[in-house]
């Protein structure tokens, strides 16, 4: 998944959203699924209306956050930055599940990589003040079939833990990069999940920060 479609908002300006609200239906390249909201305020701007496009990572609303100034935040708006991103996990990421909202990750080394196809899942931001997050948990282990939708793992914010979602095309867990109790930055590659089961095999060894490829999922996985 590289882009999503906003079916539906499912809440309006100016509406109190919960932390795991459902916030708009998206349509990616295998279904349509509910994004949740991974932080609790006000729905301050809808920047994606229904019907239109964005490219994974990229933010589709601003939530305003207690403590946060309104004011600020539409003068950011206004000048083309933006708040929290609720493309997330979350697309109900999220990890996603690969689920949350995930800047682009950084730019990889020149070690050589499998090339196989597969998908690099990123650490989401789970919030609009997250910088980094830690695994609880893992729901899978390597070698194991992962499908579209499932819960990959559980993520510790600075806000509460969350389930991340897998939201790229189903595989087969061939890295774990971060294990339990471990953190890293958001946008860190945290799992590598590839097509074929045989090819699992070909990524023990690898990891972060060699060579680049693969699609991001963002968050909530």
């Amino acid at each position: 998944m590289k882009s999503g479609k906003v079916v539906e908002w499912l809440v309006q300006e100016g509406d109190t959203v919960e932390s795991g609200d459902s916030i708009a239906t998206i349509e990616s390249d295998k279904a349509d699924m509910d994004l949740e909201s991974f932080s609790e305020g006000r729905l301050l701007k809808i920047l994606i209306n229904d019907g239109e496009e964005a490219a994974v990572g990229s933010p589709i609303a601003v939530i305003l956050e207690d403590g946060e100034d309104e004011a600020t935040l539409l003068q950011a708006l206004s000048g083309g930055a933006s708040g929290e991103s609720s493309s997330s996990s979350a697309p109900p990421s999220s990890a996603g599940s690969d689920q949350g909202p995930v800047p682009p990750p950084a730019a990889d080394g020149d070690a050589q990589e499998p090339d196989t196809p597969h998908t690099k899942v990123y650490m989401p931001a789970l919030s609009s003040t997250m910088t980094s997050g830690k695994v609880v948990s893992w729901e899978v282990s390597p070698g194991d079939f992962v499908e579209s939708g499932s819960p990959l793992l559980t993520v510790e914010s600075d806000k509460a833990d969350m389930e991340v979602e897998h939201l790229g095309d189903d595989g087969y867990l061939a890295v774990v990069a971060v294990d339990d109790g471990e953190s890293c930055d958001v946008g860190d590659v945290v799992a590598v999940i590839v097509e074929k089961e045989e090819d699992a095999k070909l990524w023990e060894g690898w990891a972060p920060g060699q060579a680049g490829g693969g699609v991001s999922t963002p968050g909530p996985a």
